[in-house]
């Protein structure tokens, strides 16, 4: 029944000694301070670590296993060790190798779901799965449950098959199978019967996912004592690693495998020794639960707490900022770190006037530390609370030519939702860029499928056109979708004429769903918060650009003449026009059509309706009821329902339907087929009627179209969008706002970011920072509602679970911390005036050094004070700020008489271009400007009583 144990026949474990009677001369207690000596030769029983960062937790845990080994204290099999990464595991692994003389691969060391797997493939009958079943990705779930929706004909807009991802996983979370979920609403009901229907069909297939791995493990030891107590009894000594990370189900598994509830009461066995930190507690939103740990202790009854507070990472400015800040946090076990590396250098406190100042500063300090400081730049870190702050930051690297890589996710502009939204926008630049229409012709989806995008590719092919015109060559319901995606793009096109830059793209977000979209999802937020960035991203373009940011936006033809129409406007008003008139012809014209390709079908829709809904056969010789297929038959002046075999009995022969209808009625339609089916068929021929009358437009609007282009002259209008004319020194073409920021945007998308083993600085959110560490980190970003984030910044728990992030955050820096914020930052477009984060208040101010005056800005958080924040209210007014730092910090001055000392053939280095070499200079004073090729952006004529340039030695 049990699998065969390689490591059995040892003799029962021993208890270990105290950690006093270790033996000092042991070469593996070698070089141990005392807490991790006493956490190494810890007695049998259950203890509690509490591991501070960069205290040599994963040292303690490897060298207690090899301890246990090395003294007979326990077998191989005896040993469980749980870590959280695949990473992890393969080190602790490689450690073992390397201490001791004995082949330990075939040890229990992995991650939950690394060791959930291997107890399901040892037990498999057990737990109900085929011997080679197979496990699914986050992917392969979502297809799963997209087929599954499919087939049972769930509406994906009401129910979104991510949205039901989140919700079974979630459920397996907890533990709970379909029938324990509590429902409230149909909704949730419906997700109840959708989760048992996508059980069905896992267990049907021979497949788990994640979730299942762990809830079935669980379920399998729960429910079958023989192997529960057989586990019990193998695994005298478990080791758990980032206990603190521990979601609710993963303690309730490690539970079934230390012991047993008696009479209520939890008794366990063996020796259970977690090891984690609850001050570095930062996944709540992945389900991970910090009350665990004191759960542990309680159920566990744990005498023995060690807490490794010796940290052999960072100097102790960095140390006693990070102790201080994570005191303020209520709920905690408690220790505090220390080092022997002495003070080193204080924690530089950078205030900046705008986010792109911030970034500038950033990049100069980096330059500052490679060229005069020795460090590589792999070993510099920029952390940030979102991944929308990367994109200011990025741009700035970029034209530094510092090389950068973004770790754990993608640069701005290679993020998925952001080439969506720019897709969006070079189809208003651009109507026939295939590449841009196919990716975003089903996003959000819109029912426009594989198949019906083949029809299309090879309309457009055998007409020699875009897919754009080949709409109206795509017949039935796709040609029908597509039409509607094709018109809700002109109709945006017509809504933008006039807008700036920022009012486009506003108007885009909106009309086309993206931001909606992205709501349904669970990890939605971060997706919503790029997408405004991205708006942040055109207005600083056009201000650095010297478009202008409000002036309003006007479409030109190709020789830059205003137009008060586009000219795609002009053809849909004049299309508009003649269609009036033709309405009544289109019908009878459509009417005509359907009867030639029909015949007059007597069969006039066929639909299905939910198997509660079903309806009687009113075939004369049938009492069956039916639901689905139900054939809508015209006879005589009467109108019936016929099931499809009494249809097939009653007409013989092949009869298609003539009106295309939705496969599975609402429940409004539900209602009429019971009760009215002649009322439900005019509906449905009606909406058939509109569909079909919206794909002639269509087809018209394109021959119109095709045969103006035929008789022009001169080739068609491209529409573009700008502010004031602009001319490229180079070309002589008219640039637009729109037209200029698409180039700049496929520009930074570039192959830009630097290669695999190049040295280059790594940029990423403090999430993705947890476990890594660098001599140099920047955190940038540190303002009330962005760090503490604004969702959390209202409620204890959220509040503490921040305060341990930028905990974190501080503890990755070995031997140089920058924290900085900036007064104003691009928010939504729009200008905001910002509160420097509540933690400046809670670090010590003697391991901090000011860059900038201590109360330059616009104030501090402070809740109880009545009007000056950390201000005198004197000096400042009721929002904690001097009136004279108004002064638009983005509005470069202007000098008098600039006296620039530049000329021809020299190197200069510009904030916004990077390095670029003159080529010309012409005029004086107020009017002098330089002509400067850039490497990355090209020949640019800037004006020199604005453009800051630096000559380059």
């Amino acid at each position: 029944m049990f699998p065969q144990d390689p490591f059995s026949g040892a003799p029962e474990p021993l208890v270990p000694p105290h950690a006093g009677a270790a033996s000092a001369a042991s070469p593996l207690l070698a070089n141990l301070n005392d807490e991790q000596l006493a956490a190494v030769t810890l007695p049998a029983g259950h203890a509690l670590i509490l591991a501070g960062a960069g205290s040599g937790k994963t040292r303690v845990l490897t060298t207690r296993i090899a301890w246990l080994l090395q003294n007979g204290y326990a077998t191989p099999g005896g040993i469980l060790a749980v870590t959280f990464t695949n990473k992890a595991a393969k080190e602790m692994v490689a450690r073992l190798s390397a201490m001791l003389p004995v082949n330990v691969r075939g040890m229990w060391i992995g991650t939950f779901h690394g060791l959930c797997n291997r107890l399901l493939r040892a037990h498999h009958k057990a737990a109900g799965l085929a011997q080679s079943f197979q496990i699914l990705d986050t992917q392969d779930q979502l297809s799963a449950i997209k087929r599954l929706c499919k087939q049972h004909n769930v509406d994906d807009e009401r129910f979104p098959p991510k949205q039901l991802a989140y919700f079974i996983a979630n459920c397996k979370e907890e533990g709970l199978r379909p029938g324990d979920v509590q429902t409230h609403d149909s909704d949730a009901r419906r997700k109840v019967e959708i989760y048992q229907l996508y059980e069905e069909q896992c267990q049907r297939e021979g497949v788990v996912d994640f979730g299942e791995l762990m809830l079935r493990s669980y379920e399998l030891l729960r429910d079958n004592d023989p192997i529960r107590e057989h586990y019990q009894r193998r695994f005298q000594h478990i080791l758990v690693d980032e206990f603190q990370d521990t979601n609710k189900l993963q303690y309730a598994w490690l539970k079934q495998l230390a012991g047993n509830e008696v009479d209520g009461h939890f008794e366990a066995r063996g020796s259970v020794i977690a090891v984690g930190d609850d001050d570095q507690s930062i996944y709540a939103f992945r389900g991970a639960r910090v009350g665990n740990m004191t759960d542990f202790v309680r159920e566990f009854d744990v005498q023995r707490q060690i807490k490794l507070e010796q940290n052999y990472r960072s100097y102790s400015n960095i140390l006693d900022s990070a102790n201080a800040l994570i005191s303020h946090n209520s709920r905690r076990l408690g220790k505090n770190l220390r080092t022997t590396q002495g003070a080193g250098e204080p924690v530089r406190v950078y205030e900046a006037s705008s986010d792109l100042a911030e970034a500038q500063w950033m990049v100069d300090e980096i330059r500052q530390l490679v060229r005069s400081d020795g460090f590589e730049r792999k070993e510099i870190a920029v952390l940030y609370r979102s991944n929308a702050q990367s994109r200011v930051i990025e741009s700035a690297l970029f034209n530094a030519s510092v090389p950068y890589r973004v770790y754990g996710g993608l640069r701005f502009f290679e993020r998925a939702e952001i080439k969506h939204a720019l897709a969006y926008l070079r189809l208003l630049e651009n109507p026939h860029d295939d590449t841009s229409f196919t990716r975003v012709v089903n996003f959000p989806p819109r029912g426009i499928g594989a198949r019906s995008i083949e029809v299309l590719q090879d309309a457009a092919r055998a007409a020699g056109c875009s897919l754009h015109d080949a709409v109206s060559a795509v017949p039935g319901k796709a040609g029908a979708n597509l039409g509607a995606f094709v018109a809700m793009v002109d109709v945006l096109r017509e809504q933008t004429q006039g807008l700036n830059l920022r009012g486009i793209i506003e108007q885009m977000l909106q009309s086309t769903g993206l931001v909606e979209h992205f709501r349904t999802e669970k990890e939605g937020a971060d997706r919503i918060e790029n997408l405004e960035e991205l708006v942040n991203a055109a207005e600083s373009f056009v201000t650095q650009e010297g478009f202008g940011r409000d002036a309003v936006a006007l479409p030109l033809d190709e020789h830059g003449t205003a137009l008060t129409q586009s000219p795609a406007s002009q053809g849909l008003i004049q299309e508009s026009l003649s269609l009036d008139d033709e309405t009544e012809e289109t019908d009878e014209a459509l009417d005509r059509e359907l009867t030639e390709e029909l015949g007059a079908s007597p069969l006039l829709a066929i639909v299905t309706v939910e198997k509660s809904d079903k309806v009687k056969c009113e075939c004369p010789e049938c009492t069956r009821y039916v639901h689905s297929k139900v054939h809508i038959v015209e006879s005589g002046d009467r109108v019936l329902r016929f099931g499809s075999g009494c249809f097939a009995k009653a007409y013989p022969g092949a009869y298609s339907a003539r009106y295309e209808s939705e496969e599975k009625l609402s429940e409004n339609k539900v209602e009429l087929l019971k009760n009215d089916v002649a009322g439900l068929a005019r509906l449905i021929r009606r909406e058939f009627l509109e569909v079909r009358r919206a794909r002639l437009r269509s087809k018209k609007a394109a021959e119109r179209r095709s045969r103006a282009a035929v008789a022009a002259i001169r080739p068609p209008i491209k529409v573009q969008w700008i502010e004031h004319p602009k001319i490229d020194a180079d070309t002589g073409e008219t640039l637009s706002p729109l037209a200029a920021f698409l180039t700049h945007a496929a520009l930074e998308a570039g192959d830009n970011q630097a290669q695999a083993g190049q040295d280059a600085v790594q940029l990423m959110t403090v999430h993705a920072s947890k476990g890594l560490e660098f001599d140099g980190v920047f955190i940038g970003g540190m303002e009330e509602g962005l760090f503490p984030h604004e969702n959390s910044a209202s409620d204890r728990d959220g509040l503490e679970e921040e305060r341990r992030l930028m905990y974190v955050a501080i503890t990755r820096a070995r031997k140089r911390l920058y924290l900085s914020h900036s007064q104003t930052r691009m928010l939504h477009g729009q200008t905001r005036y910002n509160i420097k984060s509540r933690f400046f208040d809670e670090l010590p101010e003697q391991a901090l050094k000011w860059i900038t005056p201590r109360q330059q800005g616009f104030g501090s958080y402070a809740p109880n004070s009545g009007s000056g924040g950390a201000y005198p209210s004197g000096a400042r007014n009721s929002l904690g700020f001097k009136p004279e730092t108004f002064a638009s910090p983005p509005v470069p001055a202007q000098k008098a008489t600039p006296s620039h000392g530049l000329r021809a053939g020299i190197n200069v280095f510009h904030t916004k271009f990077g390095e670029g070499k003159v080529l010309a200079i012409e005029g004086q004073g107020d009017d002098a400007r330089a002509q400067v090729n850039f490497p990355r952006h090209g020949t640019k004529w800037l004006a020199l009583s604005v453009a800051k340039l630096t000559v380059v030695e």
